[in-house]
């Protein structure tokens, strides 16, 4: 866990959690948590020009990320690019409209994000297996991650979902697929949260 974080806080009801602690969603309501940092403590100490010369990817703020960076867990994910849109842009009356190419990271989407973070608190706390239920984007994140640090993943694409086709990323070391409507329990696995929870609080940054 990084220094700087202090608690996990329920984004809805505002529950807190200890941080050292395995969480998904609030036990509560079961809504997605959210870290809380001790900005204070940062001040002086996390400043723009201070940035200039870190790693070009996500890992260049790890002072307000969760865990801490260790290269043997990234894959480059973040630094993806702002790409001007002029001609959008005059149309909507938005002369400086960007927009950022997610696509670039490790599985082509944004997820990688997240899972980066998800995986590596999860293998930080001694879990050995991590699963949850996609559409596509969030499985191949969370298998090329497990994979990276060592663990074992399965994924669930519960029915209807044309995931199991779209996930398109090396699925590694015990990475899985599965038609199943369940998630499975027990022998030290770990449920990420489910893409539908985080995407209601996802926030824009420029890295």
């Amino acid at each position: 866990m990084s220094e700087y974080v202090d608690r996990l806080v329920c984004s809805a009801c505002g529950a807190a959690f200890a941080p050292e602690s395995l969480h998904t969603v609030c036990t509560h309501c079961g809504k997605p948590l959210l870290v809380s940092y001790r900005l204070e403590a940062l001040r002086g100490r996390f400043r723009p020009e201070l940035l200039a010369g870190r790693v070009r990817s996500l890992w260049r703020y790890a002072e307000v990320l969760p865990v801490p960076f260790d290269a043997a867990r990234s894959l480059g994910e973040g630094w993806t690019p702002l790409l001007p849109q002029p001609r959008v842009g005059r149309l909507l009356g938005m002369p400086n409209l960007y927009v950022k190419d997610e696509s670039l990271n490790p599985g082509g989407s944004f997820k990688a994000r997240g899972l980066v973070m998800a995986v590596a608190a999860a293998a930080l706390r001694g879990v050995q297996q991590v699963g949850l239920a996609s559409a596509g984007n969030a499985a191949g994140a969370l298998a090329l991650y497990a994979a990276r640090m060592g663990l074992s993943a399965i994924v669930f694409f519960t029915g209807g979902n044309a995931g199991a086709g779209r996930v398109g990323v090396p699925t590694g070391r015990g990475a899985g697929a599965s038609g199943a409507r369940h998630h499975r329990r027990g022998g030290g696995g770990f449920r990420s949260v489910p893409p539908r929870a985080s995407r209601r609080v996802q926030c824009g940054d420029a890295s």
